[in-house]
C-alpha cells in the first residue's frame, strides 16, 4: 500500500465505530471526497501563513505554545519537511481530540513560501523550526536543532511542552497538501487561495484570458503591502480617535496632529512607520511651551468622523490649532519633512522682530529656539512703517507658505539697522540660507505681489550647487532652466571643485547646477537613459551632462576638465552651436491602461437587478405584477375571499405587507449615495 493512499479521517471521538456509522462515512467520503477533506483541512490546527502574520500569530495566541516553521519550496528538503510537519499538527490534532481530560496547548504554524522573513526576526537557514511561548516576546524561543523530520520533532515537542503519550500516525493524504499554494492565516476557506502579490480571488479565466487591466501591477500597493506588514508598525502609542473622543481631545492640545487613514490603502500603509516614528519625537520635551498632540483616526471604522472632516483624500494629515481653521499636510510624506512642519507651525506666522538681538538670532536660526534644527532656510522682510501695502503682502505670501519656511519681518529702527547690516534698502524681502557655502542670502527684486514671493522663496531656497533628489527636482524643474549635472562619487573633488568654481563666476547664469551619487544604481540608469545614443560603450565612473528638458536634449561632456574649457561647452550647448548626444524621449505620464470605472459597474448591475426583478426573478414583483395583470372580476374574486375567509385575509395583508418592505427596501438602497474613496496617484 503506498503512503499516500492512507486517509485518517474517520472521527472516532465523535461516533462510535459501528457498521452503519462506517458505511455512511465510506458512502460520504466516495460521493464527496473533496468535501471530506475540506472539512478536515479547515479543523486541523496547522495554519499556512506569510511572512507578515509572524507578530500576530503570537499576539493572537490563545494555546500555551506555537511552533513555528520556517522553509521555502524552491529548496530540496523543504518538500519533506512540510509532509512530516502537516503530519506532526495532524498527530497533536488527533492526540487533544481523543482525550477528554486534556485541553489543547500547542498549536502549529507553517511559513511556507519564498519570500524572505524581516530581518529583524533572525531567521537565516531553512528549514527552521521555534516554539515559542505565550506571553513571552519574538526574540525569546526554544529552537529546535534535531534533525527535520517526524519523529525528532515529536520527541522535540514531547519534552518541550510536556505531552506524554502521543500515538504515532501513519502518513496520511492530509499531509501531502501543497502548502505554496494554500493560505490559512486569514481564516479562508479550503477552496480560496490568494496570490499574496494582488490579494485577490483566483478568478474563473486563464491567464491568457485575463483582462490587462488586471495584470497591470501597482507598484506603490504592492511597496506600501510589503511596508506596513513586514515592519510590524507599531502605532500604540498613538491615541486612536472616535466620534466621542475627536473634539475632547482636540482641545487638549495647542496643536493637534490628526492622521486620517484607511488600513487598506496602500499610501496610508507607505505612510504609517514614517508617521508613528515621527509621533514619538513630536511629542518629547524641547523647550517650547506649546502643547503637541499627535493622533490618528481609522476613516473604515469612524466613517462619520471622516465625513464629519470632509475627509476625501487618504492618507490625510490635518493640523488643528487653537483659534485657527485646519490646515492640511501639504509636504513630502516622510518623518523628517512632517516634523519640520509641526515645529515650524509652533511659531506665529509670520514672526514679528521687534529688536536687533531677535533680527540676528532669526537670521542665524536661534529664533525661535531650536529653528535651525528644522531648517535652513528663513525669509526676512524688513518694512518702513507696519500698516503699508508691503508688509499686507508679506503677511499675505506667509500664510501660503506656512509650515514650509520660517518668515520674520521687522519695521521702523530695527528694520533699517538690520537692512544696513545686510546691505540692502528698505522695504526689502531677503532670504537667508545657512547650509549654502555659495550663496548665504537671496534679495528679491522682482514685482511686489504674493505670487511673486512664494515663487522667489521656492526658487532661491535651492543650493547653488547641490544634490538633486527627487524630492527637489519639481522645484528645479519649475524655473524652466536648463540642468548642469555632475555624475560622480560623493568625494570627487576635481568636478566639484570645476563646478563650484563655474557657480562663482556667475558667467553661465540661468542654470541649474547639480550633482548625483553615481554610486546608486537609479542615478546610473538615468545616465544611461541620457548617454544611451552615445557610440562610447565604456563603463562610466564619472560624466557632466546637460539636460534641456525644453528642447528634450542632452549633451554629454568629453572635454578636459577645465573652467575655460567646460563654460565654452555649456555657451555652446545653450545657444545651439553644440550638437546634442542624446535626445528625450516625449511620453504622457498616463497609466498604461484604463482602469476600471467602479461607480460605472455599480450602477450597472443595480440596473441589471432592477430588469431581473421585472422578470418576475422576485417572488414579491411578480405577486405585484401579477395582480396589476388582474381584470376586474379577478380582483373582486380575490376580495370576497378576503372577506369571507380570515385565514386567507390575514395570510393576504401579511403578503403585502412583506412584499412593500421588499420594496421600500430596494428604493433606499439604489437612492443611497456611494462614498467613494481618493488616493491621490
Amino acid at each position: 500500500m503506498e503512503v499516500a493512499a492512507y486517509v485518517d479521517v474517520f472521527l472516532s471521538h465523535e461516533k462510535s465505530l459501528k457498521t452503519d456509522n462506517l458505511v455512511d462515512f465510506v458512502y460520504d467520503l466516495i460521493a464527496n471526497p473533496s468535501g471530506i477533506y475540506g472539512s478536515l483541512v479547515q479543523s486541523r490546527s496547522l495554519t499556512a501563513n506569510f511572512p507578515q502574520e509572524y507578530l500576530t500569530l503570537l499576539n493572537d495566541l490563545e494555546t500555551d505554545y506555537l511552533l513555528v516553521a520556517f522553509c521555502k519550496p524552491s529548496i530540496e528538503v523543504c518538500a519533506d519537511f512540510s509532509y512530516d510537519y502537516q503530519r506532526l499538527s495532524r498527530t497533536y490534532d488527533r492526540h487533544f481530540r481523543r482525550s477528554s481530560t486534556r485541553e489543547r496547548n500547542i498549536k502549529f504554524s507553517i511559513f511556507y513560501n519564498e519570500q524572505d522573513m524581516d530581518p529583524q526576526f533572525g531567521v537565516k537557514t531553512y528549514p527552521t523550526v521555534r516554539l515559542h511561548k505565550k506571553g513571552e516576546p519574538i526574540t525569546k524561543f526554544t529552537l529546535f536543532h534535531g534533525s527535520p523530520d517526524y519523529y525528532d520533532m515529536i520527541d522535540f515537542v514531547e519534552k518541550q511542552i510536556g505531552e506524554r503519550d502521543v500515538y504515532i500516525l501513519p502518513a496520511s493524504g492530509l499531509d501531502y497538501i501543497e502548502l505554496e499554494n494554500f493560505h490559512t492565516g486569514s481564516e479562508q476557506s479550503v477552496d480560496q487561495i490568494d496570490d499574496v502579490h494582488n490579494a485577490e480571488e483566483a478568478e474563473d479565466y486563464s491567464d491568457e484570458d485575463r483582462p490587462p487591466e488586471e495584470t497591470e501591477d501597482d507598484e506603490v500597493a504592492a511597496a506600501g503591502y510589503e511596508i506596513f506588514y513586514t515592519r510590524a508598525v507599531n502605532d500604540s502609542h498613538i491615541p486612536k480617535l472616535n466620534d466621542t473622543s475627536f473634539n475632547t481631545t482636540l482641545k487638549q492640545y495647542d496643536i493637534s496632529v490628526v492622521f486620517f487613514f484607511l488600513p487598506w490603502d496602500a499610501r496610508s500603509q507607505a505612510f504609517s512607520p514614517s508617521y508613528a516614528a515621527a509621533a514619538k519625537k513630536l511629542v518629547e520635551p524641547d523647550g517650547s511651551e506649546t502643547t503637541i498632540g499627535v493622533l490618528q483616526v481609522n476613516c473604515f471604522d469612524w466613517e462619520d468622523v471622516c465625513a464629519k472632516e470632509n475627509i476625501k483624500l487618504y492618507p490625510t494629515v490635518r493640523f488643528y490649532r487653537k483659534k485657527q481653521a485646519p490646515m492640511d499636510y501639504r509636504g513630502v510624506w516622510d518623518e523628517s519633512s512632517l516634523m519640520k512642519t509641526v515645529k515650524l507651525l509652533q511659531a506665529s506666522f509670520p514672526l514679528k522682530l521687534t529688536s536687533d538681538g531677535e533680527v540676528v538670532g532669526f537670521q542665524e536660526g536661534k529664533y525661535p529656539m531650536t529653528s535651525i534644527l528644522y531648517t535652513d532656510v528663513s525669509v526676512l522682510g524688513l518694512f518702513s512703517i507696519e500698516s503699508s501695502d508691503y508688509v499686507s503682502t508679506f503677511n499675505a505670501a506667509a500664510r501660503a507658505m506656512e509650515g514650509q519656511f520660517l518668515f520674520g519681518y521687522a519695521t521702523g529702527k530695527v528694520a533699517s539697522d538690520a537692512a544696513a547690516r545686510l546691505n540692502v534698502r528698505v522695504p526689502s524681502v531677503v532670504l537667508i540660507k545657512r547650509d549654502d557655502p555659495l550663496q548665504s542670502k537671496v534679495v528679491f527684486e522682482g514685482e511686489y505681489a504674493e505670487e511673486a514671493i512664494i515663487q522667489f522663496v521656492k526658487h532661491s531656497s535651492l543650493l547653488q550647487y547641490g544634490e538633486l533628489t527627487p524630492l527637489n527636482f519639481p522645484t528645479y524643474f519649475s524655473k524652466g532652466q536648463p540642468f548642469l549635472i555632475a555624475f560622480i562619487n560623493k568625494d570627487n573633488d576635481e568636478i566639484n571643485s570645476l563646478i563650484t568654481d563655474i557657480v562663482k563666476s556667475a558667467e553661465t547664469d540661468g542654470m541649474n547646477f547639480c550633482w548625483v551619487d553615481i554610486s546608486v544604481k537609479v542615478n546610473r540608469d538615468i545616465l544611461e537613459a541620457y548617454t544611451r545614443e552615445d557610440n562610447d560603450k565604456s563603463e562610466i565612473t564619472s560624466a557632466i551632462v546637460l539636460v534641456n528638458h525644453q528642447k528634450g536634449a542632452t549633451y554629454t561632456y568629453k572635454g578636459e576638465l577645465q573652467k575655460e574649457s567646460l563654460v565654452s561647452w555649456i555657451k555652446a550647448c545653450l545657444s545651439g552651436s553644440q550638437e546634442f548626444t542624446g535626445k528625450l524621449e516625449t511620453s504622457e505620464w498616463k497609466p498604461r491602461l484604463e482602469g476600471y470605472d467602479f461607480l460605472a459597474k455599480i450602477k450597472e448591475e443595480a440596473e441589471n437587478d432592477e430588469g431581473d426583478d421585472d422578470k418576475s426573478s422576485d417572488p414579491w414583483e411578480d405577486s405585484e405584477s401579477t395582480e396589476n395583470d388582474d381584470d376586474g372580476d379577478e380582483g373582486k374574486s380575490h376580495e370576497y375571499q378576503s372577506e369571507t375567509n380570515p385565514h386567507n385575509a390575514r395570510f393576504h395583508d401579511a403578503f403585502h405587507a412583506k412584499k412593500q418592505s421588499r420594496l421600500d427596501q430596494r428604493r433606499r438602497i439604489m437612492q443611497k449615495p456611494v462614498h467613494e474613496a481618493h488616493t491621490e496617484l
